[in-house]
């Protein structure tokens, strides 16, 4: 931002497995411009793609968004869900055997 007197931030995030959504929105006092747009690599691992633009001739102000990814944090929630399925597939797995047992003890 160029020569922003007063700045005001406001942010919003949501996150999961890995994948996060966030947008701010900033009020400025005093004259200035800024725009942003772009990813990047932090030093944690993280994608972030986003973008930023506001102006500001004396009150204004700016918006942006982010979206972020984890790699670490979505290759484990995939992991996850494959165990869960694979649990899930066992348990019916399990319970048709049971099933197939008691009806032979049937006759």
């Amino acid at each position: 931002m160029l020569a922003a007197a007063i700045s005001s931030h406001r942010r919003r995030w949501t996150r999961a497995s890995g994948i996060g959504f966030g947008a701010a929105a900033e009020g400025w006092a005093g004259p200035g411009a800024e725009a942003w747009w772009g990813y990047k690599k932090d030093d944690e691992g993280v994608w972030h793609l986003g973008g930023k633009a506001g102006v500001s001739p004396i009150l204004g102000g700016s918006r942006g968004f982010e979206v972020t990814v984890d790699p670490d944090k979505v290759s484990e929630s995939v992991g996850d869900a494959a165990d869960a399925v694979g649990d899930a597939a066992g348990a019916v797995g399990d319970g048709i055997g049971s099933l197939k047992n008691t009806v032979t003890d049937w006759f």
